[in-house]
């Protein structure tokens, strides 16, 4: 816990498999008043730059789909102006974030000891590991968004390989792949198929009201449930009930997952794919209904710890299209997303960016969807106005085809 008001964060990071510890943020600026103030406001605070870690470029990313932000602005400014909430292994986060860091304020870990599997670990890029104590917060914070990672360095070395990169990166600091728990990854997923962003969202919020059990009830924020176990998803009225909540064939593969994993072991099971290779994982993984390729990359990279993993959606392989024809010109692409294209641009992907091929990706991704996003916004015309004399109509903002 950081208990001085001369506060220190200290970056764990490998870049020849050997550990070093970097101080890359010394914050004396603050006084022993703004502790006292924070103190008094429930809320603790987390040095780092946003440059290392921003929060609204990491958390709107689509790698989660749980995280909320407020439906309002507190009118009382004594109290947090809290940014971004949500459950974490059945612990509500809440957090803000300034250009000192971020604030925060977390409950305790109310995860079921039964269903935990192997414990969360700091990892080095040789895949060994430095034990942490769960029951310290900062340690949490430091798991979830990979802080033993130093960000600006990995963005300083994948720009050195990729000019493309550094062009789009510049612009988009901070976006960093968070670890999560592979239960809740692997369901939200299932459900992510041929899906936009906004309805994911949907999808996993009833889910989680109608199976998991009941967090917090935050104002301007709302009530937040837990992610329901693998046995609360394992009965036989989970394809009926889901197919109410509008499902649709997501809800038959969310039902025979559940079984299929319950009888592996449940959460244990897919926490002790953390320490496979990522050949075998992807196996196991693809044996669980509704994954395939796709899904499976996505679950390795995102909660497995198979950092090098690229999955390949629509996008991703419109982006090797349109900007790597060099480094993909021995493929025979067609218009669609074929088994080779997909191993073939996934692989041009990790020889370019290395062991961590999987995160720069995501920047790529991410970083290539939001300028998309303003161009489209730029160029949209009014609702109800007319283009060539025809009607314009609302669309589904935030298509995105995982």
């Amino acid at each position: 816990m950081i208990r001085s008001y001369q506060l220190q964060f200290i970056y764990t990071y490998r870049l020849t498999g050997t550990a070093r510890s970097v101080a890359v943020h010394n914050c004396t600026a603050f006084n022993r008043n703004m502790v006292e103030e924070k103190a008094t406001r429930s809320e603790s605070f987390f040095p780092i730059p946003r440059e290392e870690l921003c929060l609204s470029s990491t958390l709107s990313s689509g790698q989660s789909f749980r995280w909320r932000q407020p439906t309002a602005i507190e009118e009382d400014t004594k109290l947090p102006q809290w940014q971004w909430a949500g459950v974490i292994n059945k612990s509500l986060w809440l957090l803000r974030q300034t250009e000192e860091g971020i604030y925060y304020n977390i409950g305790p870990s109310r995860k079921n000891t039964s269903s935990a599997g192997p414990s969360r670990k700091k990892r080095t890029r040789t895949g060994s590991a430095i034990p942490s104590s769960s029951s310290c917060t900062e340690d949490r914070i430091v798991d979830y968004f990979r802080l033993d990672y130093k960000l600006v360095d990995l963005y300083s070395e994948w720009g050195r390989k990729d000019s493309l990169f550094k062009s789009l990166a510049d612009s988009h600091p901070g976006i960093r792949l968070l670890r999560q728990d592979p239960t809740e990854n692997l369901f939200s997923f299932i459900c992510s198929q041929n899906n936009n962003i906004s309805r994911i969202t949907g999808m996993i919020e009833g889910l989680c009201a109608q199976y998991g059990e009941v967090v917090a009830d935050v104002p301007n924020f709302g009530k937040f449930y837990s992610f329901p176990d693998v046995d609360s998803l394992n009965n036989t009225e989970v394809e009926t009930h889901l197919g109410r909540l509008g499902f649709g064939y997501r809800a038959r593969y969310v039902a025979k997952a559940a079984t299929q994993v319950a009888l592996k072991g449940g959460s244990d099971w897919l926490n002790s794919l953390r320490l496979t290779t990522y050949p075998e994982a992807r196996s196991h993984l693809m044996g669980i209904s509704g994954v395939g390729p796709k899904v499976a990359d996505c679950i390795c990279l995102m909660s497995l710890d198979k950092l090098s993993v690229v999955p390949v959606d629509t996008h991703v392989f419109q982006i090797a299209q349109r900007d790597y024809k060099d480094h993909i010109s021995h493929l025979k692409l067609t218009k669609t997303l074929t088994d080779k294209s997909y191993s073939g641009i996934a692989r041009m992907f990790g020889c370019l960016y290395g062991p961590l091929a999987g995160w720069a990706q995501c920047v790529l991704f991410m970083s290539d969807l939001k300028i998309e996003s303003k161009s489209a916004k730029r160029c949209a015309m009014p609702v109800g106005k007319t283009r060539n004399n025809k009607r314009v109509k609302k669309g589904n903002e935030g298509d995105v085809h995982l």
